[in-house]
């Protein structure tokens, strides 16, 4: 096997503007006797002293061809070692060094031309040695050069393997000659150079080491006029002139030729002559085994295409930035045809995202230039119809035409990527929750507390006796609007509880539009009137009754949370809102011109948590619920709200909702509650309460009507009571109580007494439950907290006749 390999590195072609500007002749006219070129080491046949002493080499024929190149004679300064070398390079700057590698730890202080020569190193040993390649150095002693580049190849490509370090090339060969050590790492010109001068016959090149010295030119870092110049210089080198240089060291090496050499070649030929005499007789059987082995290639090479183009991954060859092989996957992953790939002007970069281009491509000439092995880097890729991929690929180096190419495989990780994407989207959304929800808390503890203060503190003014009648009217008048305030918020968190549970439900029933929009027009004039806006309530131009089948509850509660919205956030000018009814169903609108939502809230502003103003400075009362509750009611309707808006114009909201066929069970309609008064001391009422201040109250609101008023506590109390009692009128039966509930007291009272006027009260506000009251037993129904008007109001629609 043929072990030198050298190959001369040619530039593909010369820059047009490789030649020299006026302005950098008249700099190296003025700056060239500060330039020196540090030799002196011994590094045969590289650079060295002959038997006449004169120092010469290929690197020195090299810098010598720099010179003249450059028309200047440049001083040689004497260095005795090669790191002697280095360290007066990092610490000089007027310099240039022919024939150096490229390290990353040269390149702090060192520029580097175009390499103008590559050296393999091979593996060095004995002739009894068994080492043959690089895991053999394993649990072996072996050297290299001090401070050559090959401690950072090992370094990066074998970190297992521990190298000793010897002060020359000749010094680590007769090391292993001598058995100090077992094997070196070297340059293959300069082992072969140094084994035939010195006589080291029973050393032998082993095997490849798999690092190639890439020799350049080199200046410091600190003088980039002297890097353009020089690299410039390297670069007009005749091809002819390197080859000329490179033949007169690499074949004018000596070689010691012995007399058993020749009696061998003499063996060597009779064997031939012998082998060409009976070449005949087996020829036709040496034919039939060319054709069997050939046959087992094209068997070996369709199973190696067959294991490509079934690959689940992409897989490709790159040669000089074009592609030579591609499979079917890379095909399918990109939507290229094989013939649109291969083709000459195909360039693989637009199959790369722009902001990977840069990347890749580096990737590519550093695995190319460095020879690295193979690695693994994610990036994104854009197919033909621009979809954008996930991707992974591995890249190394393969020798193709005498050359370097790449082979690569890419890995689709884009459903892998996307998870880990949408694992750090849910990690953010529910953090942000967290702290929404935090400041939600602190939000409702201060609507909450806010309006205590204002009942237990004027509770506690009521107590003095120094306020007038006036003010003592107005105290109550601030506790009252504190408690309905406070009631405002409890609802909301109830009713965005049930929406999040799903436990909210839609009772269907005809409502009348029309209807509903005068009273809430009626209800909120008042304040609009008071905060100087004007109110307007636009109605379609026609007479009749507009009857619409919907959640009588929640198409109240979507009208009054946007008019409430838009009253909070106007200051001046206009609300406007109506109705109108089209083929698809109903649409509400509510339009202000108030302050506006910012652009950067608008998408969350529904949202719950989200959709308000909840910093501890924010300037409105309020849950800031509206809108969630608003948003799902409107969603349980099947409907759509959208909403527009322009900060410091105002705001409009659209609420579309679509027909929905009443279902054949409605709920009981509300009815109109009768004005005329009862006989005083009449009745006998059962107050069923477990809240001691609640059935107190209620005993309170019916003092003037009742003759006997009894308590139960729970509902077993409340049967025996009726059981004992059946003379009983009334029952304020609590829905909620300890033991039996009320909807359970009902029924069985009912088994016992269908006279009995029961009266359900309880704080769950919604028509599904009232539902469930009737159907229960109870006669009416009453939602807490209690209000005397409305429960006299029954009371007399009942028992004012008897």
């Amino acid at each position: 096997m043929l072990y030198f390999l050298i190959v001369l590195v040619l530039s593909s072609c010369i820059q047009s503007n490789s030649e020299f500007t006026n302005e950098e002749k008249q700099w190296l006219k003025e700056n060239a006797e500060k330039i020196v070129i540090p030799f002196g080491y011994s590094a045969p046949p590289d650079a060295f002293y002959n038997e006449n002493n004169q120092y010469t080499g290929l690197l020195v024929d090299f810098s010598a061809e720099l010179e003249k190149t450059l028309n200047t004679d440049f001083q040689t300064k004497h260095i005795e070692t090669w790191s002697k070398l280095l360290d007066f390079a990092e610490q000089s700057e007027n310099f240039i060094i022919v024939g150096i590698a490229r390290t990353s730890e040269r390149e702090k202080f060192l520029r580097f031309t175009n390499s103008f020569l590559k050296i393999p190193y091979v593996i060095v040993t004995r002739k009894d040695a068994k080492i043959v390649n690089m895991n053999d150095l394993r649990n072996t002693s072996f050297c290299v050069t001090e401070d050559y580049a090959v401690k950072e190849y090992l370094k990066l490509h074998h970190p297992k393997l521990q190298a000793n370090e010897v002060e020359s090339d000749l010094s680590g060969l007769r090391a292993v000659s001598s058995g100090t050590y077992d094997a070196m790492l070297i340059g293959q010109i300069n082992s072969t150079y140094l084994i035939e001068e010195e006589g080291l016959f029973n050393l032998k090149i082993a095997g490849e080491s798999g690092y190639i010295n890439r020799m350049a030119a080199a200046v410091s870092i600190k003088n980039p006029k002297l890097y353009e110049i020089v690299d410039k210089a390297v670069d007009q080198i005749p091809v002819s002139r390197q080859k000329e240089i490179y033949r007169k060291w690499i074949y004018n090496v000596p070689i010691n030729i012995s007399m058993k050499i020749v009696y061998a070649v003499l063996i060597l030929s009779g064997i031939t002559l012998f082998t060409i005499l009976i070449m005949w007789l087996w020829l036709t059987n040496l034919r039939k085994q060319v054709y069997k082995a050939t046959t087992i290639i094209r068997n070996n090479e369709k199973r190696y295409r067959s294991l490509i183009e079934n690959s689940t991954d992409a897989i490709y060859i790159l040669h000089r930035g074009k592609f030579t092989l591609v499979n079917k996957k890379l095909e399918d992953l990109f939507g290229y045809s094989q013939n649109e790939l291969l083709h000459p002007d195909f360039d693989f970069l637009t199959m790369v995202a722009p902001e990977f281009r840069d990347k890749i491509k580096k990737y590519h000439q550093n695995i190319l230039e460095y020879s690295k092995a193979s690695q693994n880097i994610e990036f994104t890729g854009i197919t033909k119809t621009n979809e954008r991929l996930y991707l992974e690929v591995s890249v190394t180096f393969i020798e193709l035409e005498d050359e370097l190419a790449i082979q690569g495989i890419i890995h689709d990780i884009t459903e892998r990527k996307n998870k880990e994407l949408e694992l750090l989207k849910a990690k953010q959304q529910a953090e942000e929750s967290d702290h929404l929800k935090s400041a939600f808390l602190a939000n409702m503890s201060h609507e909450i507390r806010t309006p205590m203060n204002g009942i237990l503190g004027f509770a506690d003014l009521l107590k003095s006796q120094k306020y007038s009648t006036e003010e003592q009217l107005g105290f109550i008048n601030i506790i009252q609007k504190s408690g309905e305030r406070m009631l405002s918020t409890i609802n909301s968190i109830i009713d965005i509880s049930k929406i999040e549970s799903g436990v909210e439900t839609v009772h269907i029933d005809q409502v009348n539009i029309k209807q509903i929009m005068h009273d809430w027009y009626r209800f909120f004039l008042p304040e609009a009137e008071k905060k100087g806006l004007k109110f307007v309530l636009e109605l379609p131009a026609i007479t009749t009754e507009h009857l619409f089948s919907t959640d009588n509850y929640k198409i109240n509660s979507i009208v009054n949370n946007l008019i409430k919205n838009a009253l909070k956030f106007t200051k001046e000018g206009k609300i406007t809102f109506g109705y109108s009814f089209s083929a698809n169903g109903l649409e509400i609108f509510v339009r202000d011109t108030g302050m506006g939502i910012p652009e950067n809230k608008q998408k969350s502003i529904f949202n719950y948590f989200v959709q308000a103003d909840i910093s501890t400075t924010r300037g409105y009362e309020g849950s800031g619920l509206g809108l969630s509750i608003t948003k799902g009611y409107v969603e349980m309707l099947k409907g759509t709200i959208k909403m527009k808006s322009t900060l410091g114009e105002g705001t409009s909201f659209v609420v579309h909702l679509p027909v929905i066929q009443k279902p054949e069970l409605e709920t009981p309609p509300v009815k109109e509650r009768s004005n005329a008064e009862i006989p005083s001391g009449k009745l006998k009422i059962i107050i069923a309460e477990d809240d001691n201040i609640s059935a107190t109250y209620l005993s309170l609101l019916v003092k003037g009507i009742a003759k006997t008023v009894l308590f139960a506590t729970n509902g077993n109390d409340t049967i025996e009571l009726i059981k004992s009692n059946p003379d009983t009128n009334v029952i304020l039966m609590d829905m909620k109580m300890p033991g039996i509930s009320g909807l359970e007291a009902t029924r069985q009272i009912r088994k016992m007494n269908q006279d009995v006027f029961i009266i359900a009260q309880t704080a769950f506000a919604k028509d599904g439950y009232r539902v469930k009251t009737i159907e229960a037993g109870c006669n009416d129904f009453l939602l807490k907290p209690i209000n005397k008007e409305e429960l006299i109001s029954i009371l007399a629609e009942r028992f004012a006749s008897d």
